[in-house]
């Protein structure tokens, strides 16, 4: 039996016997059939708790670690990968929310769910407005793509309005479709006035604790050109974007301040600047004042463009990878034009560049990378290749030999992510 569906059967069963749940959407063919590979289950809170170590136990003693872990005020998250790099997603719903405000109650959710022979799933009335209530509350369109499920919910429009006075106190969905979403959030908040108070502190708590210690990924690369990072790069993109959530790609740095050179130039201190970006080694070798300005300016710029650019997908749980980042500016001097002693760069990156999750230093022989490309010289892989194995025994670096093929790089790669995630998040269980 494939592993996915092994474990998600074991958990469906599981579930049959010991909670009440309910299947949110994308239910049919379970468990045998999930080409979504993600799972939204709907649970009492506490019932929930109460199941969680035995629904734990069943994924750590599966094929899957667990590579995320989240929990928010409305649901916890598992998204799990296998030795063969695929994900599955399993999200527990609590309620349906939003900013810690009530939509609808798991009580409601579960109170008309039905049963298939295989598994329970909400009634198609709250599959609907799960999702319709969430999105007006955002004033978001419905999509057309749940054209059906409307008009199969609105073909019994007497008995969907009394399903409508029941959840939100209001008349009928007629009422409800014609309310802003400013004038339905104020109406479910003051609906439950206390128990929405609680949620909504209890969302700002979690809010916090997630935006300090975020559940994405960041991930940078750096190496020699001619090492073959770009092809892995754009392979492992791939992989990430077919099975999990959003992937973002920033080149060297930030950005939210321009290039050295170009500000000198517009602002009068250099008349004309080298801009053939073709050539990243053209740059003339510079004095220590003039590098630990660089150092300083582009230093700004990290720290700074983290806070305004990266933090915010990482708090989303999406993946951030930098094809080279700060780890650069210590193993390529001529890139950067900063020529400084590694190992004070590596002590001024630790204390004030912000941190990637996971540094991952390509490198490869001498003979191999020029095989690639020529752009460097025999000397000039050869110091990149001894800043790197300096590098290599520092905690968040990982040395990467890439003597071989892009899908042998792949395979080392998640096999650290896998390992490092899943221990960070046996932590946190």
């Amino acid at each position: 039996m494939d592993k996915q569906i092994e474990l998600t059967t074991k958990i469906i069963e599981y579930l049959n016997k010991h909670a009440k749940y309910a299947l949110l959407r994308n239910y049919e063919g379970l468990p045998e059939i999930n080409s979504s590979r993600d799972i939204d289950i709907v649970i009492d809170k506490k019932d929930f708790f109460h199941r969680k170590k035995e629904l734990e136990a069943m994924i750590l003693s599966s094929n899957y670690r667990i590579f995320t872990y989240y929990l928010s005020d409305r649901m916890i998250t598992y998204i799990l990968i296998n030795s063969e790099f695929e994900f599955l997603q399993f999200d527990f719903f609590f309620k349906t929310s939003i900013h810690g405000i009530i939509l609808i109650k798991s009580n409601d959710l579960l109170g008309s769910r039905e049963f298939n022979g295989k598994l329970y799933h909400v009634s198609k009335e709250y599959e609907f407005l799960d999702k319709y209530i969430y999105l007006k509350s955002l004033n978001l369109d419905f999509p057309s793509k749940y054209k059906d499920t409307r008009e199969s919910v609105l073909s019994n429009e007497k008995n969907f309005d009394i399903t409508i006075s029941k959840s939100f106190g209001i008349k009928s969905f007629s009422k409800l479709e014609s309310l802003s979403s400013k004038k339905l959030l104020t109406k479910l908040f003051f609906k439950n006035f206390v128990g929405n108070i609680f949620s909504v502190l209890n969302n700002i708590y979690l809010q916090l604790c997630n935006l300090l210690n975020s559940q994405g990924v960041s991930i940078s690369f750096t190496g020699p050109d001619g090492v073959g990072k770009t092809t892995v790069i754009d392979k492992l993109i791939h992989l990430l974007t077919s099975h999990h959530s959003e992937v973002h790609l920033f080149h060297h740095r930030p950005t939210v301040i321009g290039n050295i050179s170009n500000v000198a130039k517009e602002i009068g201190v250099l008349e004309k600047i080298n801009d053939n970006y073709t050539e990243p080694h053209r740059g003339k070798k510079k004095g220590v004042f003039s590098s630990f300005l660089r150092l300083c300016y582009y230093s700004v710029d990290y720290i700074f463009g983290y806070w305004l650019k990266i933090k915010k997908p990482l708090f989303r749980r999406e993946v951030v990878i930098f094809d080279r980042y700060y780890t650069d500016i210590i193993a390529d001097s001529r890139r950067s034009s900063i020529y400084l002693n590694r190992k004070f760069l590596y002590y001024w990156g630790k204390v004030f560049i912000p941190k990637m999750n996971y540094n991952f230093l390509f490198t490869a022989d001498v003979d191999v990378i020029l095989g690639r490309k020529q752009e460097l010289d025999k000397k000039g892989i050869e110091d990149i290749n001894s800043k790197l194995n300096y590098l290599s025994n520092k905690k968040g670096y990982y040395l990467i030999k890439n003597n071989g093929t892009a899908d042998e790089a792949i395979k080392k790669i998640f096999t650290i992510l896998i390992k490092n995630q899943h221990s960070k998040n046996l932590k946190r269980l």
